[in-house]
């Protein structure tokens, strides 16, 4: 019986090896590069056609493909004839945000001008907020940022706290804060010993989590690829395809007011204060990254994991040609496919 990969089961080759993302499940799974190269040359796999076309000392590895498949449920049975009404999956992207993600840090002097911030951010449909606080101090303003938020554009809040013990106090202040503003999707205590899950939800919002990553960290300090494994989805997937997932369509705004488009960009786009966000964010300046994508970029592109990497690495663009590099290596090497 022949068999076909699902629409949403993607191939993706890698140095020294591949993956398929199952973006349906939001599943990553590493494979040898021969079966990337067998999965990306025939549309539908028929077992008889691949020994004869691979030779038989080929057979054992060919057999144990398939079962793999077969087990993880990546393929579905599809007679040849019916390959045809199987189209691949549309991988165009796009958004009707100009920006989609906001971060926000709330520090002293604390004189963020948050009302006309959030005016800005309904003329760029912005729906996603990430609010930061580095020190324990801030805790006390979120009630009344998050009262601002409550008639605006955004629907989703995400609250990451230096806090580096946790006790009974502080989990019952972030239920209650779940409580009363039900925009607040993840509630982050950071700098903390160990990370775990305090509290999950079926509806994925209010949930409670201590963190190892502090705010506090410098970006030497921090991990491009992290070795837990990577949660693949259609949304990421497809902008990755074009756009940089970290630079694309993102604000970072810092305690003074500071615009930038990366938390770790040198310089930045101006100032919230003094200048609109709306300005600054339709920019070419501000936009320079945004389609610095995986594929056009020196090592990244050989790297199984690029299409769902969330590098907070500035690009560097090359003179004589449009591609990227970066300047300090990343913690995954795809050509040993190792971390270090």
């Amino acid at each position: 019986m022949p068999y076909k990969l699902f629409a949403s089961c993607i191939p993706v080759k890698g140095a020294r090896r591949s993956a398929i993302y199952d973006l349906q499940l939001g599943i990553f799974y590493f494979i040898p590069n021969m079966l990337y190269e067998i999965l990306s040359a025939n549309t539908v796999w028929n077992a008889e056609q691949l020994k004869n076309m691979y030779g038989e000392e080929a057979h054992p590895y060919l057999e144990e493909y398939l079962a793999f498949l077969l087990e993880k449920r990546l393929v579905f049975d599809c007679p040849i004839a019916f390959d045809a009404f199987f189209p691949p999956l549309d991988t165009n992207w796009d958004s009707p945000s100009v920006i989609s993600n906001i971060i926000l840090e709330i520090a002293p002097p604390y004189d963020l001008p948050i009302g006309r911030i959030l005016e800005d951010v309904e003329e760029l449909d912005c729906q996603d907020c990430q609010l930061r606080i580095p020190e324990y101090s801030g805790k006390k303003r979120l009630s009344e940022i998050l009262h601002k938020m409550e008639r605006s554009i955004i629907k989703s809040v995400e609250i990451l706290i230096e806090c580096q013990e946790v006790d009974a106090a502080e989990i019952e202040w972030a239920y209650e804060l779940c409580r009363i503003h039900p925009r607040v999707y993840n509630i982050v205590f950071c700098g903390c010993a160990e990370s775990s899950t305090i509290r999950s939800t079926p509806d994925n919002m209010g949930n409670v989590f201590t963190s190892t990553f502090s705010l506090l960290a410098p970006a030497s300090a921090r991990k491009v690829r992290q070795e837990a494994p990577l949660i693949p989805n259609m949304f990421r997937f497809t902008e990755a395809l074009k756009y940089n997932l970290y630079f694309n369509r993102k604000v970072h705004i810092d305690r003074f007011g500071h615009v930038k488009n990366g938390e770790f960009q040198s310089g930045n786009f101006s100032n919230i204060k003094t200048v609109s966000l709306r300005d600054i964010c339709n920019s070419v300046e501000f936009q320079q990254y945004w389609t610095a994508n995986k594929d056009n970029t020196r090592v990244c592109r050989d790297c199984e994991f690029r299409y769902g990497c969330v590098d907070f690495r500035v690009p560097v663009q090359c003179t004589e040609t449009s591609e990227y590099y970066y300047e300090t290596p990343c913690n995954y090497d795809p050509y040993t496919a190792s971390f270090q």
